[in-house]
């Protein structure tokens, strides 16, 4: 199964991380951070040696952009004149910040974004011809990190990216004028040279607008559909939400390719109805809603306890492992119950998800659903039994587990 995984300013150090390296196929770049630091980003990415690809984050733009960052101006920069021109010009209406309702998107704009976008992504990997020493200074640290000397010889790291998203903006529904600029981003998309080289971005409200939805992709655009279903939290949609997003893809995955912009444990069991990807952060960003596309930062320090498949306080997860070793992880990071999650530091937190990731993905692959039904279910259990122990003012997520059970099986 395809692992996307997004890149933040903090994780530089857990992407050179031998060990995290082999937990992914993508690195996933928001184009924030991809415009905002430029030369050091693209270094970092060009020369890491990992697949790539830069996502448009192009929502940020839509309706009201009520206090722009330097990073929506930078990004703004890579939309097009008209909109770089709008966000810096602008005026701002009863001080309700600038406003992208969705006439401003016509067919002229939209070529336009689409354009700059598209080429923004594909040219990426020109840049190195203009960062060779900061190329350089990244390779050497790679290098370094992997128990090497630092010394390298310098080389040319143009590399394109796997993937090449369309811009998008967010849909609450078939019949709403943003699916209508969905449509007009997807025809200059197609007008475009290697147009099958685009994979298109299917951002709806619910998951049972899913299918239909990817039916009106151009056929000239890639099979290779990314999708974002708005505030879709696997742990807390109900059992039916569950079931149609596990329709919809079962019923797709015969012609598309589809790869989940916000995912986690639940979007890795979809593999067995076809999903053939998806994307989160190193303990973060597995669901995002709209309009907080923006509401970004660091990830808090959590401990994920791979069992659960959730997230919880490290004092938590302590207090969990303690009273039943069975939730303990035996990754490199936690060595069993050598090491409990209270003990570990921020990055070694992430290192944790990371393998702990990875394990999730390899077991889905060995296993049949029923068996990890199966183990949801009993572990759910386990965690009632320790329910008796500690003190009544301690959750643990767990009843997730059986929504899930019930919702594949």
């Amino acid at each position: 199964m395809l692992h996307c995984l997004a890149y933040g300013n903090s994780d530089q150090a857990s992407f050179r991380d031998p060990e995290v390296r082999r937990c992914f196929d993508v690195i996933s770049v928001p184009s924030t951070i991809a415009t905002y630091y430029p030369d050091a980003t693209a270094a970092f990415v060009l020369s890491s040696e990992l697949d790539y690809l830069i996502e448009p984050r192009t929502p940020l733009f839509q309706e009201w952009l009520r206090e722009p960052r330097a990073s929506h101006y930078t990004l703004a920069a890579a939309m097009g004149p008209t909109i770089a021109d709008y966000v810096s010009t602008g005026s701002t209406e009863q001080n309700h910040g600038l406003h992208f309702p969705p006439n401003f998107y016509t067919s002229d704009i939209c070529d336009e974004l689409v354009s700059s976008m598209i080429s923004f992504q594909r040219e990426y990997g020109g840049r190195s011809e203009q960062i060779v020493e900061k190329l350089d200074r990244y390779k050497s640290l790679l290098d370094l990190a992997h128990g090497g000397s630092g010394e390298i010889d310098p080389v040319n790291r143009r590399r394109g990216p796997r993937y090449v998203l369309s811009p998008y903006f967010a849909v609450e529904s078939l019949s709403n004028e943003w699916w209508e600029v969905t449509q007009r981003i997807w025809q200059s998309a197609r007008m475009l040279e290697r147009a099958g080289g685009i994979s298109p971005v299917v951002p709806v409200a619910k998951g049972s607008s899913l299918a239909e939805a990817v039916r009106q992709v151009p056929s000239e655009l890639s099979s290779t559909v990314f999708f974002w279903i708005l505030g879709f939290d696997e742990r807390s949609v109900s059992r039916s939400e569950l079931r149609i997003v596990r329709e919809a893809v079962s019923e797709l995955s015969n012609s598309y390719k589809l790869v989940n912009l916000y995912g986690g444990y639940y979007s890795i069991l979809l593999s067995k109805f076809g999903l053939f990807g998806f994307n989160n952060g190193l303990g973060y960003s597995e669901s995002r809603e709209w309009p907080t596309l923006d509401a970004t930062g660091a990830a808090p320090a959590r401990y994920y306890v791979r069992r659960l498949h959730a997230f919880m306080p490290t004092a938590v997860a302590s207090t969990l492992i303690e009273h039943d070793s069975a939730f303990a992880c035996k990754c490199s990071v936690c060595r069993g119950t050598e090491r409990l999650p209270n003990q570990l530091s921020y990055h070694e937190l992430k290192r944790h998800f990371a393998l702990a990731r990875a394990w999730e993905i390899e077991q889905s692959t060995q296993r049949e659903l029923s068996q990890l039904c199966d183990d949801m279910r009993s572990d759910a259990q386990r965690v009632t039994a320790v329910y008796r122990h500690i003190p009544s003012n301690i959750r643990i997520p767990a009843n997730h587990l059986l929504v899930w059970a019930d919702a594949l099986e």
